[in-house]
């Protein structure tokens, strides 16, 4: 949500169309990309897409070959780009792009421009409406930093998910909120309560610990609630097993560690299964490039 996104790039069309390929919108593989996305064009004369996955778009012109840009079709669906080698600012491209929620992306080449066709891993950005990224138990599609840091320092993760998501509850007169200091501020004090729980469990008769979890399972398991309604997620991962509300009771109590790295591969975009490259950020609150995505 999983493999790199990995780009090709090849020489430009005739009459200055080059190609390139797109994925799925929301991804943080995008840093440095547009925060406002570009318009697909119309095909002009002469100009013919060849079906409804092919489009036109024009490349910024703050943007050189090798960097990314969003782009957004007529039916509001948004696509990282990148600038195929060798192309201008300013010159149309063609784009293919990506049909379904898993397919590969092909870029476009002309019968003359065979040896320029590779097919490229690249997983969506954003899966459909309705559905989770990946599995509960997907850990491995993103080792780091999501799995390591929801199983050690989870505080971190909570934050940014709830910052970048836009999830208020569970709230006491509206604090923390979004706010990512506040939940950070939270989620750590309920950390080290855990931590002490365990460490002091003989002497507090396990009191503290029972607290504590009980704290973390209620803020995992709103979180989680709020979660899917923000991102219009319907369908339970148990299928007809019981309703998503029985599902995100039970994968907070029993789960909580892998339902905070379940978000958070979904919400930035964690394809990946090693992303060492990312662990800083994910230290911190969610980026200006990462909010527009």
């Amino acid at each position: 949500r999983g493999r790199h996104v990995a780009f090709a790039s090849a020489p430009p069309f005739e009459e200055g169309l080059g190609e390139s390929n797109a994925t799925r919108e929301r991804a943080p593989e995008l840093e440095g990309a547009a925060s406002d996305p570009v318009v697909v064009e119309e095909p002009r004369e002469g100009q013919h897409a060849g079906d409804e996955n092919q489009v036109f778009v024009r490349v910024p012109w703050d943007k050189k070959a090798g960097e990314r840009f969003l782009i957004e079709t007529s039916r509001g669906e948004r696509f990282a780009v990148t600038v195929p080698m060798g192309t201008e600012p300013g010159t149309t491209i063609r784009v293919q792009l990506p049909v379904g929620a898993r397919i590969d992306a092909i870029p476009v080449a002309e019968p003359h421009n065979r040896e320029h066709d590779h097919i490229v891993n690249a997983p969506p950005l954003r899966p459909p409406p309705g559905q989770w990224r990946d599995g509960i138990c997907a850990c491995c599609n993103n080792i780091v930093p999501s799995c390591c840091l929801a199983c050690s320092c989870w505080c971190f993760l909570y934050a940014r998910i709830r910052k970048k998501e836009t999830i208020y509850e569970p709230s006491v007169l509206g604090w923390p909120g979004v706010h990512y200091g506040g939940n950070l501020f939270l989620s750590f004090c309920v950390w080290v309560l855990l931590l002490a729980g365990h460490i002091y469990a003989r002497q507090t008769k396990g009191v503290l610990l029972l607290a504590a979890e009980l704290v973390f399972v209620s803020m995992v398991f709103v979180t989680r609630k709020e979660f899917r309604r923000v991102n219009s997620i319907t369908e339970p991962e148990c299928k007809n097993c019981c309703s998503a509300e029985c599902e995100d009771c039970c994968f907070s109590f029993w789960f909580a560690p892998l339902a905070i790295a379940q978000m958070d591969r979904h919400s930035f975009g964690r394809t990946r299964s090693c992303e060492c490259d990312r662990l800083a950020e994910a230290l911190g609150p969610p980026l200006d490039s990462e909010h527009a995505i």
